[in-house]
């Protein structure tokens, strides 16, 4: 048998090699429009699901109902003599959210040495109803509303003897689920909340403009 020079057989390996490599270079340039296209297939997938969870956020935001339970107390009126000194307090809480308030309990209390003399209710609805919670203390008030729609209030009226200072009054407002806050905290929430539906928004904007973007340079390129 013939044997073969050295640099015949070297020369041998080099085609076998080069055959090789340009074999695999097919198949990855045949695999990478697949890869492309399976690659664009999940980012516009994962695109639409991030976009559909930004769209339905301010959606949430703005349908879900539910109380809103505000109370306020508004600077007291006193009445000074050689001898007695009476204060009136007034205190209102209302409901200003858009799904009626259940088991509403107002706490009003006083500081120690003051004593309520007398309380009258004021409510925004003749069908309103409650009821004055019994209490052992002198200088606290209690009331308990079944039921508060939207938009009903109830004013409560307090003659104190003394003459506490607003600072020393604590006002309790409560629901099956919500926590009533003061006016200017309520405010406070409600910038926010629009600040954030602000945000939502631009969000949403700027995704579907990079969508619709997205759509037209892949119409483009297979053109």
């Amino acid at each position: 048998m013939r044997r073969l020079s050295p640099l015949y057989s070297t020369l041998c390996l080099k085609v076998k090699g080069l055959s090789g490599s340009e074999s695999s270079t097919m198949a990855d340039e045949t695999d990478s429009p697949q890869r492309r296209l399976l690659m664009d297939r999940i980012m516009d997938w994962a695109g639409g699901a991030f976009f559909t969870l930004l769209a339905s956020l301010p959606f949430f935001y703005f349908t879900n109902e539910s109380p809103d339970l505000t109370y306020e107390v508004f600077p007291p009126s006193s009445f000074v003599s050689e001898q007695t000194e009476r204060t009136i307090y007034t205190v209102r809480a209302a409901n200003q959210g858009d799904a009626e308030a259940e088991d509403v309990r107002m706490v009003v209390d006083f500081p120690n040495g003051v004593k309520v003399q007398d309380s009258k209710v004021s409510t925004s609805s003749g069908a309103m109803t409650y009821t004055f919670e019994d209490t052992s203390a002198l200088s606290i008030r209690e009331y308990a509303f079944p039921l508060l729609n939207p938009g009903e209030s109830a004013k409560f009226s307090f003659l104190l003897s003394g003459s506490p200072s607003p600072q020393a009054v604590e006002v309790d407002v409560r629901g099956r689920g919500v926590v009533g806050q003061e006016r200017g905290d309520e405010k406070e929430s409600d910038a926010w909340g629009n600040v954030i539906a602000s945000v939502l928004g631009t969000l949403v904007t700027v995704l579907a403009t990079l969508r619709i973007i997205s759509h037209l340079r892949k119409r483009d390129s297979k053109a």
